[in-house]
């Protein structure tokens, strides 16, 4: 828990980038979260905190 919010992350590394990434739109087309919630998308991330 962070400033009163909680966090999650995940990690996804693979060996090519494009199957991957489909997946991640596809599944971010199904997802309808609460209007409460947020999500960040970070490619090539530096820092995971």
């Amino acid at each position: 828990r962070l400033r009163g919010n909680y966090r999650f992350h995940a990690i996804l590394q693979t060996l090519e980038a494009e199957p991957l990434n489909r997946l991640i739109v596809r599944t971010l087309a199904d997802i309808k979260p609460p209007k409460d919630v947020q999500y960040v998308i970070d490619i090539d991330p530096i820092d995971t905190l």
